[in-house]
């Protein structure tokens, strides 16, 4: 019994010295302190890589609807080319007059778009108006309003007007009311609205003109 009192004595006493020196049986040499900062030389060629891969979607390229529409540009007349394409829409009305000894007169009013390719992508357009009569008339007008609607979705953007005016004792024509020419992408929706007034033997009478097209 003594025996086994003092073998257990032994073996406490020998974790403590164990326990001071550092070392605890089985497990090795003491534990060293972590250096808080590897020095650069220090730092072997190979070493392992640890990180976090990350997917990022990446956004399908834009549709041609996706395009942002330029500004619309006001083509300078010096930069219009000689030859353009015209749409005309003619309308003609008979006008009576007072003097009973005249036929009746023929009055013609005419509106549409002058339009060219601006560049490949792009379409420049204008609109026009003229009022004529076929007899002497004191007064003739006619003015053009040029609108465009780029979405297709019934929104019309105001884009340019010119009016034209003939006076006197015997004229026939208004002249021809011309807009700047604008310019917008293929395919935009176009619409020209006109008016057109005649004056004559103390009559007048005003006729409207409108047209949608889209160009090329």
């Amino acid at each position: 019994m003594r025996k086994m009192k003092f073998l257990s004595l032994f073996v406490l006493l020998a974790l403590l010295l164990s326990a001071e020196s550092g070392e605890v049986m089985g497990l090795g040499s003491p534990m060293e302190s972590v250096p808080a900062r590897v020095p650069p030389d220090q730092v072997p060629d190979e070493v392992n890589v640890a990180g976090v891969s990350v997917q990022v979607q990446v956004p399908p390229p834009k549709s041609e609807l996706d395009v942002k529409t330029p500004v619309p540009k006001r083509v300078p007349y010096d930069e219009v080319p000689d030859r353009v394409n015209k749409v005309e829409h003619t309308r003609q009305v008979r006008a009576a007059t007072t003097d009973v000894t005249r036929p009746l007169g023929t009055i013609t009013y005419r509106y549409g778009f002058y339009w060219y390719q601006y560049t490949p992508d792009v379409v420049a357009v204008a609109g026009f108006a003229q009022t004529e009569t076929g007899f002497c008339a004191e007064r003739l007008y006619a003015r053009a309003r040029l609108y465009r609607d780029v979405e297709h979705d019934g929104t019309w953007e105001f884009m340019d007007l010119d009016p034209s005016e003939s006076t006197g004792a015997c004229v026939k024509d208004s002249g021809e009311a011309k807009t700047n020419f604008r310019t917008a992408l293929n395919g935009t929706d176009w619409k020209v609205r006109s008016e057109h007034v005649a004056e004559w033997d103390e009559q007048k009478d005003t006729w409207n003109g409108q047209k949608v097209d889209s160009f090329p």
